[in-house]
Order: C-alpha cells, then sequence, then structure tokens
C-alpha cells in the first residue's frame, strides 16, 4: 500500500505541480528518524512522499480518521491519529513505538496548516523534542513551498540532521530543554526556506 502512495505521490506532484526536490540524500536511509515540515497544503504529504523512497510513518490529525474511506487510506498508507490541542497518549505512544523501531517518522510541528502564510511559521508544538529527545531519534527539517493550483511548480528542500549533541545526556528533558530545542527546530526550519530561496 505505501507503494501504491508513492506512485500516487509521485502522480500528483509531477504532472500537476511539477515538483522540483532538493536535499533528499540528506533522509538518512534507517535509523529512527523525525522528518518535520512546514505546513501550508494538503498537498505538502504527497511532496514529503516523493523526497525519499523510505517508507515513513505520518502523524495525522484524528479529524481525518472519521471519514471511512480517508481514515482506512491513511492507516495503510502509515499514517496514526493523533488529537490536536491535547495530550494524545495512545498517539504518542505509536510515534514513540515507531521510532524505537527504527521507523522515520513525519511530523508537521506546527499542528496545522499556516493557510493565510502572514508568517513563515506558525508557533511549533513540542511534541517532536520530547520525541526526539526521549527515543534519541535524529531530527531532519524539510521546507516546501509553492502555489498547489495544477501546473504551478512546488518545490521541496530537506536540510542535514540537526546537531543534538548538547543534548546527548539528557534522558527526561525538562520543559525548558523542549522549549530550547523546539525553537532551534523552528531555526532549522527556516534555513531550510532560505536555502531552497538559493536554488
Amino acid at each position: 500500500m505505501y507503494r501504491l502512495a508513492q506512485a500516487i505521490a509521485w502522480l500528483l506532484t509531477t504532472v500537476f505541480y511539477r515538483l522540483k526536490r532538493y536535499g533528499g540524500e540528506n533522509i538518512p536511509k534507517q535509523g529512527p528518524a523525525i522528518l518535520v515540515c512546514n505546513h501550508i497544503h494538503m498537498m505538502d504529504i504527497a511532496c514529503i512522499v516523493r523526497q525519499t523512497p523510505r517508507s515513513m510513518r505520518i502523524m495525522a490529525k484524528k479529524e481525518l480518521f472519521r471519514n471511512p474511506v480517508i481514515g482506512w487510506f491513511c492507516q495503510k498508507f502509515g499514517a496514526f491519529p493523533i488529537s490536536r490541542g491535547e495530550a494524545d497518549v495512545s498517539g504518542i505512544r505509536t510515534a514513540m513505538q515507531a521510532l524505537h523501531e527504527g521507523d522515520l517518522l513525519c511530523i508537521f510541528p506546527e499542528g496545522t496548516r499556516n493557510r493565510k502564510r502572514e508568517q513563515p511559521l506558525l508557533p511549533l508544538q513540542e511534541g517532536v523534542a520530547m520525541l526526539a529527545l526521549r527515543c534519541k531519534a535524529d531530527i531532519i527539517p524539510s521546507w516546501v513551498e509553492g502555489g498547489f493550483a495544477p501546473w504551478k511548480r512546488c518545490r521541496i528542500y530537506t536540510g542535514e540532521k540537526m546537531d543534538l549533541s548538547a543534548y546527548a545526556a539528557v534522558r527526561k528533558p525538562s520543559q525548558e530543554q523542549m522549549q530550547q530545542l523546539t525553537a532551534e527546530i523552528g531555526q532549522a526550519l527556516l534555513a531550510c526556506r532560505d536555502e531552497l530561496a538559493r536554488r
């Protein structure tokens, strides 16, 4: 089913959105990692799927799973539900299990789409920092941009994994440490945006 998802992503991003991809080689081929990306459109995930041949687990808002058809496809494509704005123990447990099993996990740390784009990023949630520090997973930043209208070009850039050496000794991250790393994730995402602007 994930291969089918990749085929659909290829069709959408190649035919309709003329996707240009950069930095896909920065995504590790194995081992636990969290791919983080800004979120401007529902098609962001198709761009991300195209960025690597490696299969992913995708954290998605639980509202998508209320539709039986969409929910079925989401599950087959490796997505799992998360409740936004509340402590979702089940969703966090699923994410941690995926990382402990060495999977690649995709998360949009803004938590929702930045539809108006009045600012580059919406405030980031601290869940990525918590997962990365507790599961000792790499964090890989990406930036996607484009009009997401038929035949308008979209682009995606993936940067190198973040340097988390300052947190190597952390076993149970404090609130301050999660806030600090979340700020660093935001900086890494904006650095990807700036790099994409130069291409």
